[in-house]
């Protein structure tokens, strides 16, 4: 998530979901001191990734690179688009390569 657009909403997230699993939920903004593991956390020790897109989420490097190596790992991911989430342009795409 977009820390201004769904801080709020991720937070939630792992409120709700914790009554519902007796697993860890991972709110990568509850590891500010472990951002070197993120990627690492995101891709191998995660079961599930529930991805709060706003408008900005795709257009933040850590929020891309935490969504690309879970995908890259086959970890099942959840899309929540918010209202105003905007995807990414063909231009946006082709200027990342």
């Amino acid at each position: 998530h977009h820390k201004e657009g769904g801080s709020v909403l991720a937070r939630w997230f792992k409120l709700e979901l914790a009554t519902k699993t007796f697993d860890g939920i991972f709110l990568d903004s509850d590891m500010l001191d472990r951002l070197d593991q993120i990627f690492e956390i995101t891709a191998h020790q995660t079961k599930n990734l529930v991805v709060i897109l706003t408008k900005e989420t795709l257009r933040r490097i850590w929020c891309a690179g935490e969504i690309a190596s879970a995908i890259n790992a086959n970890v099942n991911t959840i899309p929540v688009a918010c209202t105003g989430f905007d995807p990414l342009s063909d231009a946006e795409i082709d200027g990342i390569a």
